[in-house]
């Protein structure tokens, strides 16, 4: 299966689309298909996740994953320890962390730097694996380790695809289309008090 019709057929790149959609409409001022969006956005996403109330928790948990798989494919190749892999694991998990910022502001570039980063630990885990065949084929611990990182990448995708992300990013995007709708409502009259101040 090539990777063209995999993501064209997945519920991420959907969002991916229908944000440029809403993006589009946002910058051609288009209220009345704004007004539509939201009318349609009716489920709230469900929180059901490790026992979270929070929305959030399929975003964010997705980053974690993502965030852990790196560091077993790291461990997989046995690195020599030094604080400098702690401090690149901490900055690592601040950009995963903005990225999901982003995506909650109801950002396309965000959705994409997601999908992005999910491809970049697919590869780490990929290159993890080549050099792991040419150095230590019949290692147990480095089986493990990179194993364990694969199945974190795999659950990371099962969580950005799920239907609860789904809800969740359309229900993002509603806040931020009804916050312009809103806003856009209010600049005629804005300007006519303008008006009225310059002929007083």
């Amino acid at each position: 299966m090539s990777l063209k019709p995999f993501l064209t057929g997945s519920r991420f790149y959907q969002l991916i689309t229908y944000s440029a959609e809403v993006d589009d409409d946002i910058a051609h001022r288009r209220l009345h298909q704004l007004k539509l969006k939201m009318a349609q956005q009716r489920e709230l996403p469900k929180a059901r996740f490790i026992g979270t109330s929070s929305f959030y928790h399929v975003l964010v948990g997705s980053n974690y994953l993502m965030l852990f798989s790196a560091a077993l494919n790291v461990a997989a190749l046995r690195p020599p320890f030094a604080p400098l892999w702690v401090f690149g694991g901490v900055l690592w998990l601040i950009l995963l962390m903005v990225i999901a910022f982003m995506v909650e502001k109801g950002r396309r570039s965000g959705l994409v730097l997601l999908l992005y980063s999910w491809f970049f630990h697919l590869a780490l885990s990929v290159v993890a694996l080549c050099v792991g065949l040419a150095r230590w084929p019949s290692s147990w611990g480095f089986w493990l380790c990179w194993g364990g990182g694969a199945l974190l990448i795999w659950l990371a995708w099962r969580m950005m695809n799920s239907q609860e992300m789904f809800r969740l990013v359309r229900w993002c995007l509603a806040i931020k289309m009804h916050r312009v709708h809103t806003k856009e409502l209010q600049r005629p009259s804005e300007k006519r008090a303008v008006k009225r101040r310059k002929k007083s």
